[in-house]
């Protein structure tokens, strides 16, 4: 009954705390990813990260749009980096929004040159192409949400340990400094394979046995 729509939120301590409902129409100017496969071939990396642009008033004045915004920013935050390559900025989502429809388009980005530092910048359109409206909204308690947004504190240790550091899931790694070590002189299982081939010219102990044998009985 409802047709098409896009359901995008967010869970903390086992419960729903904010979700948004978008209508998708595919019949207003809709592309799936599948129409643009050959431009996204050639210009987007696998593992980029998306850079993102948020156009029109109703993101800073529109309680709903800023969740849909903050939605939007999580689902495709990905793994945190500290340094980022501009290289590997290859691609950005732009979001537009009226008063009634949310645009949401997809680019490549390219970068040209222009005779000068800042290069020309060309856009070309990779998907999918969407036109949504709003549906239906759930914004989160404040309580719940200053709960959500609340950072663990690390304890800090009073002394730091030599070659000890924890992972980035909080397992502990140590590292072990040893001593260079001669591999020649190591007791090793040595196989058939590595070892040294007699010449062509030369013959084998069986062929020396036999002709030892030969030489006795004449």
């Amino acid at each position: 009954k409802k047709g098409h729509c896009i359901t995008m939120g967010r869970m903390f301590n086992h419960q729903l705390l904010d979700m948004i409902e978008l209508s998708v129409n595919v019949d207003d100017e809709f592309r799936p990813m599948s129409d643009f496969s050959g431009e996204r071939k050639k210009s987007v990396m696998y593992g980029s990260k998306p850079m993102f642009v948020f156009q029109g008033d109703q993101f800073e004045v529109s309680q709903n749009h800023k969740l849909l915004k903050s939605l939007i920013l999580d689902f495709f935050r990905g793994e945190i980096v500290e340094k980022i390559n501009l290289a590997g900025l290859d691609r950005v989502i732009v979001v537009s929004a009226t008063e009634k429809r949310i645009y949401f388009r997809h680019y490549a980005v390219q970068l040209k040159r222009s005779g000068t530092k800042i290069p020309n910048i060309v856009l070309h359109e990779i998907g999918p192409r969407m036109n949504w409206e709003l549906r239906r909204v759930k914004s989160a308690a404040e309580d719940v949400k200053k709960e959500s947004m609340k950072k663990p504190k690390v304890r800090k240790s009073q002394a730091k340990m030599k070659n000890i550091e924890k992972g980035n899931l909080g397992a502990k790694m140590g590292r072990v400094h040893m001593e260079s070590q001669d591999t020649s002189k190591m007791a090793l299982r040595k196989f058939k394979a590595l070892k040294k081939r007699k010449g062509k010219g030369e013959p084998s102990s069986g062929q020396k046995a036999q002709a030892e044998k030969k030489s006795r009985s004449e």
